[in-house]
């Protein structure tokens, strides 16, 4: 099935437009699709380039996500169709992975602290994070002032409202009421002023993240946060062994526009579990 093929039509060619916001649902009834054998979150909220649907790769277009719809039952969406940009939606492994040659973490905490981690025989993506922070690894990645942040960070999810422009010079979208996850949300101080770090983490296999990610993370905590400016950051995982692969892209603090998100530094850091036996 080629959901997304009606929308597509609707689309203009070789230039940035939209389609919608508008019920999903009703999309699919109105088009002849059985919403009944559709995963709703599988095709609109979409989290890596691979994942997106095929007609929407070939026709250089990105869907959002955006929250309850206004206009029929359940959640709403739009596509954005671009003028060969659509990769500019993306964070891109190899584009933003710039740091080929990684660096040794030697943790600086009591080894007996993160012994845990060595004993347990599988690492969810969860303990890898709690891992990076516990051995202050994560304080050492972003420069952050001593002493550095090695609680658990804050993790959750709620339903928020805001808006989001996707491209430069369109129009605002509106997400209203959606859900929204953090993977990972912690204060830090860097050169003496203090930075809430929003945090998106990956460890399954793939090869980008989509930065509508991130900018809806922040979006939804800057509202609490008064003047304290927020810092979105990409994180991967791998395990190899004894030893733990980190990815940590630093993003500008996020823009209005969705596409302008941009990586500002990375840090490929390896921490050997065998350092605590």
């Amino acid at each position: 099935m080629r959901i997304f093929e009606p929308a597509l039509r609707q689309l203009r060619p070789g230039g940035w437009s939209v389609f919608g916001p508008t019920s999903f649902r009703r999309y699919l009834e109105e088009n002849g699709f059985d919403d009944r054998r559709i995963d709703t979150a599988a095709m609109i909220s979409v989290d890596s380039l691979d994942r997106l649907a095929p007609e929407l790769k070939e026709a250089e277009a990105m869907v959002l996500r955006l929250g309850r719809a206004q206009d029929g039952p359940g959640t709403q969406f739009a596509v954005i169709g671009t003028p060969g940009r659509l990769e500019d939606f993306f964070l891109i492994d190899a584009d933003v992975f710039t740091q080929t040659e990684p660096e040794v973490y030697v943790p600086d905490c009591d080894l007996r602290e993160i012994l845990p981690y060595y004993l347990l025989p599988k690492l969810t993506e969860r303990c890898l994070v709690n891992l990076a922070f516990a051995s202050g690894l994560m304080g050492y990645a972003l420069g952050l002032d001593k002493p550095w942040p090695r609680a658990a960070p804050a993790t959750g999810a709620g339903t928020f409202s805001f808006t989001v422009v996707p491209y430069p010079g369109g129009d605002a979208l509106k997400h209203v009421s959606g859900q929204v996850e953090i993977d990972a949300l912690f204060v830090g101080r860097r050169s003496g002023h203090e930075i809430a770090f929003v945090l998106e983490s990956k460890m399954e296999p793939a090869s980008s993240l989509a930065k509508h990610k991130l900018v809806y993370a922040s979006k939804a905590v800057t509202p609490r946060l008064g003047s304290t400016p927020v810092v979105a950051v990409y994180l991967r995982c791998e395990t190899h062994g004894s030893t733990v692969w980190y990815d940590i892209v630093e993003c500008a603090e996020p823009n209005t526009e969705l596409i302008r998100l941009r990586a500002v530094q990375h840090r490929r850091i390896l921490l050997d579990l065998q350092v605590v036996v």
